[in-house]
Protein backbone atom coordinates (compact mmCIF):
# COMPACT_ATOMS: atom_id res chain seq x y z
CA UNK A 1 0.00 0.00 0.00
CA UNK A 2 1.28 3.60 -0.87
CA UNK A 3 0.70 6.09 2.25
CA UNK A 4 -3.11 7.04 0.21
CA UNK A 5 -3.96 3.52 1.07
CA UNK A 6 -4.13 2.25 -2.74
CA UNK A 7 -1.86 -0.76 -3.91
CA UNK A 8 0.97 0.23 -5.21
CA UNK A 9 1.37 -0.92 -8.80
CA UNK A 10 4.97 -1.86 -9.07
CA UNK A 11 4.84 -4.17 -5.95
CA UNK A 12 1.04 -5.46 -7.39
CA UNK A 13 2.87 -6.08 -10.56
CA UNK A 14 5.80 -8.04 -8.96
CA UNK A 15 3.50 -10.32 -6.87
CA UNK A 16 1.52 -11.03 -10.03
CA UNK A 17 3.98 -11.66 -12.04
CA UNK A 18 3.22 -8.70 -14.42
CA UNK A 19 -0.22 -9.58 -15.03
CA UNK A 20 -3.50 -7.17 -14.39
CA UNK A 21 -4.56 -6.73 -11.10
CA UNK A 22 -7.63 -9.41 -10.61
CA UNK A 23 -6.19 -11.13 -13.25
CA UNK A 24 -4.40 -14.74 -12.58
CA UNK A 25 -0.38 -14.54 -12.12
CA UNK A 26 1.17 -15.00 -15.84
CA UNK A 27 2.09 -18.20 -16.26
CA UNK A 28 5.97 -18.86 -16.14
CA UNK A 29 7.68 -21.56 -18.32
CA UNK A 30 11.06 -20.96 -16.78
CA UNK A 31 12.61 -19.84 -19.94
CA UNK A 32 12.58 -16.05 -19.65
CA UNK A 33 15.47 -14.02 -19.40
CA UNK A 34 17.00 -12.98 -16.14
CA UNK A 35 18.28 -9.68 -15.85
CA UNK A 36 20.90 -10.44 -13.24
CA UNK A 37 22.32 -13.45 -15.04
CA UNK A 38 22.94 -11.52 -17.77
CA UNK A 39 24.80 -9.04 -16.02
CA UNK A 40 27.18 -11.68 -14.97
CA UNK A 41 27.50 -12.93 -18.49
CA UNK A 42 28.94 -9.54 -19.30
CA UNK A 43 30.92 -9.46 -16.47
CA UNK A 44 32.48 -12.55 -17.34
CA UNK A 45 32.84 -11.53 -21.21
CA UNK A 46 34.54 -8.02 -20.12
CA UNK A 47 36.89 -9.50 -17.88
CA UNK A 48 38.46 -11.88 -20.89
CA UNK A 49 38.30 -9.00 -23.35
CA UNK A 50 40.55 -7.38 -20.50
CA UNK A 51 42.78 -10.14 -20.12
CA UNK A 52 43.52 -11.35 -24.03
CA UNK A 53 43.80 -7.01 -24.40
CA UNK A 54 46.58 -6.96 -21.87
CA UNK A 55 44.49 -3.92 -19.81
CA UNK A 56 45.99 -5.48 -16.34
CA UNK A 57 43.38 -7.95 -15.55
CA UNK A 58 45.64 -11.24 -15.07
CA UNK A 59 43.01 -13.25 -14.15
CA UNK A 60 40.13 -12.13 -16.40
CA UNK A 61 40.27 -15.48 -18.35
CA UNK A 62 38.31 -16.92 -15.40
CA UNK A 63 35.70 -14.85 -16.54
CA UNK A 64 35.44 -18.48 -19.44
CA UNK A 65 35.04 -20.33 -15.76
CA UNK A 66 32.22 -17.96 -14.65
CA UNK A 67 30.65 -18.48 -18.07
CA UNK A 68 30.39 -21.99 -17.70
CA UNK A 69 28.96 -21.68 -14.09
CA UNK A 70 26.19 -19.54 -15.81
CA UNK A 71 25.52 -21.73 -18.25
CA UNK A 72 25.28 -24.49 -16.48
CA UNK A 73 22.44 -22.93 -13.92
CA UNK A 74 20.54 -21.81 -17.11
CA UNK A 75 20.56 -24.87 -19.03
CA UNK A 76 19.96 -27.42 -15.27
CA UNK A 77 17.15 -24.79 -14.47
CA UNK A 78 15.24 -24.77 -18.01
CA UNK A 79 15.27 -28.90 -18.01
CA UNK A 80 14.41 -29.04 -13.70
CA UNK A 81 11.79 -26.35 -14.91
CA UNK A 82 10.18 -27.76 -17.58
CA UNK A 83 10.54 -31.75 -15.37
CA UNK A 84 8.54 -30.17 -13.11
CA UNK A 85 5.93 -28.56 -14.70
CA UNK A 86 5.25 -31.14 -17.14
CA UNK A 87 6.55 -34.54 -15.63
CA UNK A 88 8.81 -34.73 -19.34
CA UNK A 89 11.61 -32.92 -20.92
CA UNK A 90 11.18 -32.62 -24.67
CA UNK A 91 14.61 -33.53 -25.90
CA UNK A 92 14.20 -32.18 -29.98
CA UNK A 93 12.69 -28.87 -28.56
CA UNK A 94 15.23 -28.19 -25.88
CA UNK A 95 18.09 -29.03 -28.64
CA UNK A 96 16.52 -26.80 -31.11
CA UNK A 97 16.38 -24.17 -28.82
CA UNK A 98 19.93 -24.16 -28.32
CA UNK A 99 20.30 -24.82 -32.41
CA UNK A 100 18.18 -21.41 -33.30
CA UNK A 101 20.31 -19.82 -30.22
CA UNK A 102 23.98 -20.53 -31.05
CA UNK A 103 24.27 -21.75 -34.85
CA UNK A 104 23.27 -18.57 -36.72
CA UNK A 105 25.54 -16.30 -34.91
CA UNK A 106 28.42 -19.32 -35.39
CA UNK A 107 27.81 -19.40 -39.46
CA UNK A 108 27.58 -15.78 -39.53
CA UNK A 109 31.22 -15.98 -38.26
CA UNK A 110 32.51 -18.42 -40.12
CA UNK A 111 31.16 -16.65 -43.25
CA UNK A 112 32.99 -14.02 -42.95
CA UNK A 113 36.22 -15.54 -41.87
CA UNK A 114 35.87 -17.58 -45.31
CA UNK A 115 35.37 -14.75 -47.48
CA UNK A 116 38.22 -12.84 -45.54
CA UNK A 117 40.98 -15.84 -46.46
CA UNK A 118 39.72 -15.81 -49.88
CA UNK A 119 40.14 -11.55 -50.20
CA UNK A 120 43.76 -11.89 -49.11
CA UNK A 121 44.25 -12.99 -45.70
CA UNK A 122 47.87 -15.19 -45.99
CA UNK A 123 47.99 -18.57 -47.87
CA UNK A 124 49.87 -20.39 -44.21
CA UNK A 125 46.23 -19.60 -43.07
CA UNK A 126 44.06 -21.56 -45.13
CA UNK A 127 44.53 -25.07 -43.78
CA UNK A 128 44.57 -24.59 -40.29
CA UNK A 129 41.50 -22.03 -40.57
CA UNK A 130 39.86 -24.45 -42.82
CA UNK A 131 39.91 -27.47 -40.14
CA UNK A 132 39.08 -25.35 -37.43
CA UNK A 133 35.98 -24.51 -39.49
CA UNK A 134 35.04 -27.84 -39.98
CA UNK A 135 35.08 -28.74 -36.05
CA UNK A 136 33.23 -25.44 -35.42
CA UNK A 137 30.17 -27.33 -37.76
CA UNK A 138 30.68 -30.05 -35.96
CA UNK A 139 31.15 -28.42 -31.99
CA UNK A 140 34.46 -29.97 -31.19
CA UNK A 141 36.97 -27.14 -31.72
CA UNK A 142 38.35 -27.58 -28.49
CA UNK A 143 39.64 -31.72 -29.53
CA UNK A 144 41.06 -30.44 -32.66
CA UNK A 145 43.08 -27.60 -30.95
CA UNK A 146 44.64 -30.01 -28.57
CA UNK A 147 45.20 -32.86 -31.16
CA UNK A 148 46.43 -30.75 -34.30
CA UNK A 149 48.57 -28.72 -31.10
CA UNK A 150 47.23 -25.49 -32.01
CA UNK A 151 48.11 -23.53 -29.00
CA UNK A 152 45.53 -21.52 -27.20
CA UNK A 153 47.89 -19.25 -25.26
CA UNK A 154 49.76 -18.35 -28.34
CA UNK A 155 46.52 -18.19 -30.72
CA UNK A 156 47.79 -14.50 -32.07
CA UNK A 157 50.70 -15.62 -33.62
CA UNK A 158 49.56 -18.67 -34.66
CA UNK A 159 47.78 -18.53 -37.74
CA UNK A 160 44.29 -20.02 -36.25
CA UNK A 161 41.50 -17.45 -36.16
CA UNK A 162 39.11 -19.71 -34.92
CA UNK A 163 40.45 -21.19 -31.44
CA UNK A 164 38.39 -19.15 -29.23
CA UNK A 165 35.57 -21.26 -30.40
CA UNK A 166 36.66 -23.97 -28.17
CA UNK A 167 34.81 -22.85 -25.16
CA UNK A 168 31.84 -23.47 -27.52
CA UNK A 169 32.38 -26.51 -28.56
CA UNK A 170 32.96 -27.72 -24.47
CA UNK A 171 29.38 -25.99 -23.81
CA UNK A 172 27.68 -28.10 -26.53
CA UNK A 173 29.25 -31.39 -25.78
CA UNK A 174 27.91 -30.77 -22.03
CA UNK A 175 24.65 -29.90 -23.60
CA UNK A 176 24.14 -32.87 -25.43
CA UNK A 177 25.37 -35.11 -22.37
CA UNK A 178 23.52 -33.53 -19.38
CA UNK A 179 20.67 -33.81 -20.57
CA UNK A 180 20.44 -37.37 -20.06
CA UNK A 181 22.08 -37.82 -17.45
CA UNK A 182 19.89 -35.66 -15.64
CA UNK A 183 16.64 -37.53 -16.68
CA UNK A 184 18.31 -40.69 -15.82
CA UNK A 185 18.72 -40.06 -12.41
CA UNK A 186 15.04 -38.51 -12.27
CA UNK A 187 13.65 -41.12 -13.82
CA UNK A 188 15.20 -43.93 -11.67
CA UNK A 189 15.74 -42.62 -8.06
CA UNK A 190 13.18 -39.29 -8.67
CA UNK A 191 16.03 -37.58 -6.67
CA UNK A 192 17.32 -33.24 -7.06
CA UNK A 193 19.65 -34.95 -3.90
CA UNK A 194 20.67 -37.40 -5.58
CA UNK A 195 21.18 -35.50 -9.25
CA UNK A 196 23.46 -32.85 -6.76
CA UNK A 197 25.95 -36.15 -5.55
CA UNK A 198 26.07 -36.76 -9.15
CA UNK A 199 26.53 -33.65 -9.84
CA UNK A 200 29.48 -32.80 -7.13
CA UNK A 201 31.05 -36.56 -7.92
CA UNK A 202 31.29 -35.44 -11.51
CA UNK A 203 32.37 -31.03 -10.54
CA UNK A 204 35.01 -32.56 -8.11
CA UNK A 205 36.83 -35.52 -10.69
CA UNK A 206 36.29 -32.90 -13.47
CA UNK A 207 38.70 -30.89 -11.54
CA UNK A 208 41.21 -33.29 -10.25
CA UNK A 209 41.43 -34.21 -14.05
CA UNK A 210 42.43 -30.85 -14.78
CA UNK A 211 45.00 -30.83 -12.22
CA UNK A 212 46.70 -34.05 -13.31
CA UNK A 213 46.08 -32.90 -17.09
CA UNK A 214 48.14 -29.62 -16.31
CA UNK A 215 51.23 -31.31 -14.78
CA UNK A 216 50.64 -34.57 -16.77
CA UNK A 217 49.94 -33.10 -20.52
CA UNK A 218 50.64 -29.61 -20.44
CA UNK A 219 47.73 -26.30 -20.06
CA UNK A 220 46.17 -26.66 -22.85
CA UNK A 221 44.90 -30.04 -22.69
CA UNK A 222 44.04 -28.88 -19.08
CA UNK A 223 42.50 -25.64 -20.56
CA UNK A 224 40.49 -26.88 -23.23
CA UNK A 225 39.62 -30.51 -22.75
CA UNK A 226 35.63 -31.30 -21.84
CA UNK A 227 37.00 -33.37 -19.17
CA UNK A 228 38.50 -30.99 -17.42
CA UNK A 229 36.40 -28.05 -17.74
CA UNK A 230 32.98 -29.77 -16.83
CA UNK A 231 33.66 -29.21 -13.27
CA UNK A 232 32.75 -25.10 -13.60
CA UNK A 233 29.38 -26.04 -15.90
CA UNK A 234 28.50 -28.92 -13.00
CA UNK A 235 28.77 -25.88 -10.38
CA UNK A 236 26.13 -24.23 -12.15
CA UNK A 237 23.98 -27.31 -12.12
CA UNK A 238 24.43 -27.32 -8.25
CA UNK A 239 23.00 -23.36 -8.24
CA UNK A 240 20.48 -24.50 -10.18
CA UNK A 241 19.60 -27.15 -7.93
CA UNK A 242 19.54 -25.08 -4.63
CA UNK A 243 17.97 -22.34 -6.40
CA UNK A 244 14.96 -23.98 -8.81
CA UNK A 245 11.81 -24.72 -7.47
CA UNK A 246 9.99 -27.86 -7.04
CA UNK A 247 6.36 -25.87 -7.71
CA UNK A 248 6.19 -22.58 -8.92
CA UNK A 249 5.77 -19.41 -6.69
CA UNK A 250 2.71 -17.84 -6.55
CA UNK A 251 3.68 -15.35 -8.81
CA UNK A 252 4.61 -17.86 -10.75
CA UNK A 253 8.20 -18.13 -10.70
CA UNK A 254 10.12 -21.18 -10.44
CA UNK A 255 13.33 -18.93 -8.88
CA UNK A 256 13.51 -19.34 -5.02
CA UNK A 257 14.79 -15.56 -3.13
CA UNK A 258 17.50 -15.50 -1.57
CA UNK A 259 17.90 -13.03 1.51
CA UNK A 260 20.14 -11.54 3.87
CA UNK A 261 20.92 -14.13 6.61
CA UNK A 262 18.48 -16.22 5.28
CA UNK A 263 18.91 -19.60 4.03
CA UNK A 264 16.74 -19.69 -0.04
CA UNK A 265 13.06 -20.34 0.53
Amino acid sequence: MNPQGRADPVAEAARTGGAPAGAPPRRRTGDERIAAVDGLRAIAVAGVIAFHFGLGVRGGFLGVDLFFVISGYVITRLLLTEWHRTGSIAWGRFWGRRARRLLPAVLALLVVVQVWLHLGALPELRSTTDAQTVAALTYVSNWYAIFAGVSYWGALTSGAPLTHLWSLAVEEQFYLVWPLVLIAVLLTVRSRRALAVVAAAGAVTSYAAGALLFHGEGADRAYMGTDARSGALLLGVLCALTLTRTVPAPDGSWDRRLSPGRRAV
